[in-house]
């Protein structure tokens, strides 16, 4: 099974690309490998000390909401790594995505599958009245699978061209149930373009 940052490097290399949540949970480290292998980066996040620290690194990141932005630029590939389940308005993240496209471009994202294997356990051990989608886990304000995205998506003019499961739980039984059936693994990606 791939894991999520490489597979999104490989997506991105050779690319201009805009990376939203940049400064993400992890100061910018993603952001700065993802950096390392494309042709031209942006990033914004609303996280002001993290942009801060990214822009005394040298790195062109801007200070912007995920839900409502314009940057005046286009891009090849814009990007958003585990941020869609911390949102509020995902139809506005996705209308400013579609927005800052250019023709032909595509949007390319992770985020926990609210079909895996763990979230199943966590539901059935707690009744359903503590999952990873409520308001007290994470900051996740909702939760997809694969099946949601695309609807999602869809309404909003997207249409996803590719999908992807990640593990990245170490124990074995995790692993072996996830190998068996990907569509129950930790987290999800998906690659989507503008339907014309």
């Amino acid at each position: 099974m791939r894991n999520r940052i490489e597979w999104i490097m490989e997506l991105c290399k050779g690319k201009e690309v805009l990376d939203i949540g940049c400064v993400g949970g992890n100061g910018g480290i993603i952001h700065k490998k993802i950096a390392s292998v494309v042709c031209r980066i942006t990033g914004i996040d609303i996280d002001k000390e993290g942009i801060e620290k990214l822009r005394m690194d040298g790195y062109n990141v801007k200070i912007a909401d995920a839900e409502n932005f314009n940057l005046n630029e286009h891009f090849e590939l814009i990007i958003s790594g585990e941020l869609l389940e911390h949102l509020t308005n995902v139809g506005g993240f996705l209308e400013c995505v579609k927005n800052h496209l250019l023709d032909g471009g595509k949007l390319i994202f992770t985020t926990p599958n609210i079909s895996s294997i763990i979230w199943l356990i966590g539901d059935i051990l707690h009744g359903g009245t503590e999952t990873m989608t409520t308001s007290g886990s994470m900051g996740h304000t909702s939760g997809f699978n694969h099946n949601m995205l695309e609807t999602l998506l869809a309404r909003h003019g997207f249409r996803v061209v590719e999908k992807a499961y990640f593990n990245d739980d170490t124990r074995s039984l995790i692993k072996f149930i996830t190998k068996l059936a990907p569509r129950h693994s930790l987290h999800i990606g998906v690659v989507a373009e503008v339907v014309k």
